[in-house]
């Protein structure tokens, strides 16, 4: 974090630039550093990430991939379907769509829908802040909380593959299992905390 922070203050650059330039020097020192302690020498790490590693990871790496893709060329296309349909989110009440915002992303991940793609599908259907009522910090909480429990419950995230994959056990034993009472308890203490959020900054 620190040399990310020096670089972006002595730069100017993009934090995300700087961050793909900077993980892969600092994985490099550190595979330096274990090569000096007796491990694996550099060459023999680098064939074994090339073609272990990374084969491993091709069902995670698709996933990220995809969700971005399908959402960015998704969400164009749902905004007119959504406003010709019956329903339209702006007349619901405002507690209403600001709690679904938190509970809509771990729902649609139990469906097979990444984070990602279930927030660049919705987010240009969410009503402005303006007619809801409320601080836009209201709605980045709310989407931002459906986020992270979507991120950690369900089992077609990078998070809780990669986690299945170190653990040897299943994605959804990993969300349902070993994060559902976190999760069950989240569910209801972060919609609370968001609409306490929207009444103390509006």
């Amino acid at each position: 974090m620190l040399s990310v922070l020096a670089l972006q203050l002595a730069t100017g650059f993009r934090v995300t630039g700087i961050v793909m330039l900077v993980v892969p020097l600092m994985a490099l020192g550190w595979v330096t550093l274990q090569q000096r302690e007796g491990g694996p020498s550099l060459p023999r790490r680098v064939r074994e990430f090339v073609c272990a590693d990374l084969p491993s990871f091709r069902g995670e790496i698709t996933l990220l991939m995809m969700a971005g893709y399908i959402g960015t060329v998704g969400a164009p296309l749902l905004a007119p379907l959504i406003q010709s349909s019956p329903f339209h989110p702006e007349d619901l009440p405002t507690p209403l769509v600001l709690a679904g915002l938190v509970w809509l992303v771990p729902l649609c991940g139990q469906i097979g829908m990444n984070p990602i793609l279930t927030v660049s599908l919705i987010a240009p259907s969410v009503p402005s802040a303006e007619m809801l009522g409320v601080p836009p910090v209201a709605i980045v909480t709310a989407i931002t909380a459906g986020w992270a429990l979507g991120g950690i419950s369900s089992p077609f995230t990078a998070t809780t593959l990669l986690v299945g994959n170190f653990g040897g056990v299943s994605a959804r034993h990993v969300g349902l299992r070993w994060n559902g009472s976190y999760m069950a308890v989240m569910l209801v203490l972060l919609p609370l905390w968001v609409l306490l959020l929207a009444w103390l900054a509006g």
